[in-house]
């Protein structure tokens, strides 16, 4: 066991964390203004007259969410400068990191300059601006919001060893596909000590899909920030 420490975050899979219904928006690719009157606004004639819009928009926002959720960087297909959200949303200011509807993690000003600081390898993080999907207007407000678009991914977490992983019972579809316990406990995930040669200080494993991982440092540093409680974060036992 290695006296250097890696951090696994829990916010994707934690019960009690609010998933919000923000929208990304691509000029010229999609349109999530539309995409949500279409779903909240439109009458039943309306959403027949513009059918062939949404299904375009809503093609492309699948598309750039299969993206995300497969770990790779949008920015080359989509780059996303806004979102897009009903009146009734409310806006979440008090977060350091916070869920979006599609597994969407959205993180404060503060957690981005923290992380501009460390090596996040081919992960990105994106400025957006929030808009009233009913009036169309930029929503003025104090806080800043930006996607974490986790882009870096490897296999060092050993499945076999770690308590909190757990595997699905032999199916045509899901035989042998791994995934995170939801009660985890600490020192239950084995990572490889490769990850600390590769110097990343923030990354996924591919074949887990509800958890990213964070090095000791960048842990320290959002500690000393006082946002390390919204991470969320679990200790990890490193070996080799």
């Amino acid at each position: 066991m290695r006296s250097e420490k890696v951090w696994i975050s829990n916010i994707i899979r934690n019960h009690d964390t609010e998933w919000l219904d923000y929208n990304l928006s691509v000029e010229g690719k999609i349109d999530s203004q539309f995409l949500l009157q279409y779903s909240h606004i439109l009458s039943q004639k309306e959403r027949q007259e513009t059918e062939g819009d949404f299904k375009k928009n809503n093609s492309n926002y699948v598309n750039l969410i299969v993206k995300y959720k497969e770990n790779k960087n949008i920015s080359s297909e989509y780059n996303p400068s806004s979102f897009y959200k009903m009146p009734e949303e409310h806006l979440v200011c008090d977060k350091s990191i916070f869920m979006v509807m599609d597994q969407l993690i959205f993180i404060n000003e503060k957690s981005a300059e923290i992380l501009k600081q460390y090596n996040l390898g081919n992960t990105d993080i994106i400025k957006l601006d929030p808009y009233d999907a009913v009036s169309g207007g930029r929503i003025e407000c104090e806080c800043s919001f930006y996607l974490l678009n986790i882009a870096e991914t490897n296999e060092y977490c050993d499945l076999e060893k770690s308590q909190n992983i757990r595997f699905f019972k032999p199916t045509k579809k899901m035989e042998g596909i791994p995934k995170e316990q939801i009660d985890i406990v600490e020192d239950g995930f084995i990572i490889s000590s490769n990850i600390l040669e590769s110097g990343l200080d923030l990354w996924a494993d591919s074949r887990l899909k509800q958890s990213f991982f964070i090095s000791d440092r960048l842990k320290k540093a959002l500690d000393d920030a006082g946002i390390a409680q919204d991470w969320l974060l679990t200790r990890c036992v490193v070996e080799g």
